[in-house]
């Protein structure tokens, strides 16, 4: 049986969840996409992939801290954030199962 209660958290955890991205969608209508504003759109996805990608290489072991070096290569010699975070993945999970 389906708890009434959960159901009932699960309909505001997708509400609010949708609710920000709309809200994020109409936001970023409002941002002119020229001049320096483009400049400081374009740095954005870099930043928060570093923002996300050092803490845990730095505190984390040494498979973690290689799939950084190699996210971070990938990055600047393909210049492609999602074939780079895919290849950082893939080396983190071999190189957890090899030890």
């Amino acid at each position: 049986m389906i708890d009434a209660d959960l159901v009932l958290a699960f309909a505001g955890m997708i509400a609010v969840t949708y609710g920000a991205r709309l809200g994020g969608l109409w936001l970023g209508g409002l941002i002119p996409t020229h001049g320096r504003w483009r400049a400081a759109l374009d740095a954005l996805t870099p930043a928060m992939l570093i923002s996300l990608i050092v803490p845990t290489a730095l505190a984390t072991g040494v498979a973690e801290t290689v799939a950084t070096l190699v996210v971070a290569v990938a990055v600047v010699a393909w210049k492609a954030p999602n074939l780079a975070l895919l290849l950082g993945v893939v080396a983190v999970a071999g190189l957890r199962a090899v030890g």
